[in-house]
């Protein structure tokens, strides 16, 4: 009777050894395979890297790791349809050993068996998510995010020179317009008047700021496309705060919006090359597809298609340096070439006054002149 148990182990345990050779990979570990349409919530992802410190964890992808162990139950789907499934098919000794067996795990252990393998980078790759990333300088945050709307103004109303400072103008879209090449008095001049096909970029900016319906907070938003690995990426980056973030000329869709009260200008800025921004500015993102209480994703206010975020985006090591410039000598020179706007515009209007009282003058002269001469004619008869 021993004898014949001790075979029936033996060949449970060969069997079994034969199963974790086959299911398992070199190290012994079973792989869990991923539907095409199977993928990580956005909420997991940040869960994760936001907590994965306190709750004990190495990485916030060591979190996620044990965190989809414990939901996904791989490892039963192992145990349920891989080697029940073979068991079933093997010979009655190895089934005599499988039921005699204090515990499956060790033997499985014992035979090279070591767990499970997420095989969660598979899963990261494969879960799209479209991200609202906002931007903004300290100075516009100090003035609670309402430095665009005081400079520039909004589709009702144009900027007050005399109300506004520099420090106004020190905002993410200022930035844009610098790291473009160009500076905010083109902007302040394209506000009067700008042809669209000399000045794409300039008059690009002034529609998101003419077409823009917020009454005082808005913020310069990007929105780009990633899987979860580069959202992994995309969080360190911006905890670091050492780099930049690059969107591509051709593809990037960027512009003014407003998360708080949901509105927003086009979002359709035409880039004249790379825009690259500190990843230092990024004040905050959303990522559509989840709960964002006080505030509104771009998708719930416009409705785009999922093409509008940029999946092409790259990062860049540093930061560009002396881009911006003196925006209190920008507003000064602006107000001066209002000033000279409206000296000239009033010279214009009493030059044409002047000559319209010459000749309403002369014209009443004339007509003067002929009505005596008729009187004149009169008398002599």
């Amino acid at each position: 009777m021993a004898e014949s148990n001790d075979r029936a182990r033996a060949a449970y345990l060969r069997w079994l050894k034969d199963e974790v050779e086959r299911w398992c990979n070199e190290e012994g570990f079973f792989e869990a395979e991923w539907d095409r349409d199977d993928s990580i919530r956005p909420d997991q992802i940040l869960d994760a890297y936001q907590s994965y410190e306190e709750q004990g964890y190495a990485s916030s992808l060591a979190c996620l790791e044990s965190k989809l162990l414990e939901d996904a139950f791989i490892e039963e789907n192992f145990y349920e349809h891989y080697l029940l499934t073979d068991l079933s098919k093997a010979d009655e000794e190895v089934n005599e050993g499988w039921d005699s067996a204090q515990s499956v795990w060790e033997d499985l252990e014992s035979v090279g068996y070591r767990g499970i393998d997420p095989n969660i980078e598979q899963l990261l790759s494969q879960s799209e998510l479209r991200v609202n990333v906002f931007f903004a300088t300290e100075a516009e945050q100090n003035f609670d995010m309402g430095s665009i709307v005081n400079a520039f103004g909004n589709d009702y109303r144009s900027p007050d020179l005399d109300r506004i400072g520099g420090e106004d103008l020190d905002n993410a879209l200022s930035y844009l317009v610098n790291q473009q090449g160009h500076s905010v008095t083109e902007v302040y001049d394209a506000l009067v008047e700008c042809d669209p096909a000399e000045q794409p970029f300039i008059y690009s900016v002034r529609e998101e700021i003419t077409e823009n319906s917020s009454e005082a907070m808005s913020e310069l938003a990007a929105l780009v496309c990633m899987d979860g690995n580069q959202m992994l990426d995309f969080l360190d980056a911006i905890e670091k705060g050492m780099d930049s973030l690059v969107l591509p000329k051709d593809y990037a869709t960027i512009g003014v919006f407003n998360q708080w009260s949901g509105c927003g200008g086009p979002l359709d800025i035409h880039l004249e090359k790379d825009a690259v921004l500190p990843l230092s500015m990024v004040r905050e993102f959303n990522i559509e597809g989840t709960e964002t209480p006080g505030s509104y994703t771009v998708d719930s206010v416009y409705g785009l298609v999922s093409s509008m975020w940029c999946p092409n985006f790259s990062y860049r090591d540093g930061v560009e340096t002396g881009v911006k410039e003196d925006y209190d000598l920008a507003l000064e020179q602006t107000r001066e070439a209002r000033s000279e706007d409206a000296k000239t515009a009033l010279g214009t209007e009493d030059r044409v006054s002047l000559k319209s009282e010459a000749e309403a003058s002369r014209a009443a002269s004339e007509a003067l002149s002929s009505t005596g001469s008729h009187e004149d004619v009169s008398v002599e008869r």
